[in-house]
Formats: C-alpha cells, structure tokens, sequence
C-alpha cells in the first residue's frame, strides 16, 4: 500500500498525505489508479524502444479525430515509409492501451485520444 501511494504522489506530484485523503473511503480506486499508471509507464517504454511506433502514434494523432476510421494499413505504410507488417505489428500495442478498436473484417477505430504526456514523448 505505501508502495502504491509512493508511486502516485511521485507521478502526480501530488503529496503522499493528500493522496491517502483522496483514496481512503476507495482503495480499490486507488488500485486501479496504481494500474493506470503502470500501464502508462509501460508505454513510455515501448514508445522510447520503437521509432516506428513513435511516428504511428504521431501520425494517428495529427490526422484522425476520435470515432474515425483509420486507413487500412498497407496506405498507413506506405504514408509511412514502412512494409505492412511493420504497421501491423504495432497495431495490438495500440489496441492493448485502449487507443485502436480492431475488429477482423472492419476497419480499424481510433477508440481513444494520445494523453498529451505522449504526445510531448513521441514529438521529442
């Protein structure tokens, strides 16, 4: 549990007193909070490991809106500069982080917005 506060106060900057405040009457919200977090991290990392995926995220970014139909994968390879089954291998990545919806047979959504932490990341 200290753990888990520790990790919050120093990603939110947030002081470890006002954090137990917030999540004493639900810790299992703070639970999901520490999650989210983790996950967050997670792809940090794999962001900093792949240029690939760096200019994906950039490029879904700046050319779709929420609810829009991305374009099927062989053009957003070939916008790219890469094979297919290098855009398609960062797909899942994307769906596993809530940010694709890919479903076998239809076109890929963009489901959810890049927070602008990541946005800041990738543009480095």
């Amino acid at each position: 549990m200290k753990a888990q506060l520790e990790l919050l106060s120093k990603y939110s900057g947030t002081a470890i007193e006002e954090i137990e405040v917030l999540f004493k009457d639900n810790p299992r919200l703070q639970s999901a909070s520490v999650l989210g977090v983790n996950i967050f991290e997670e792809l940090k990392t794999q962001i900093n490991k792949s240029q690939v995926l760096k200019e994906l995220i950039v490029y879904i970014n700046d050319n779709y809106s929420v609810g829009d139909k991305l374009a099927p994968e062989r053009e957003v390879a070939e916008i790219l500069g890469y094979e297919r089954s290098t855009i398609r291998e960062y797909y899942p990545n994307l769906k596993l982080f809530g940010y694709l919806d890919i479903q076998h047979g239809k076109s890929t959504l963009f489901k959810r917005s890049f927070e602008h932490q990541i946005i800041e990341l990738v543009k480095l």
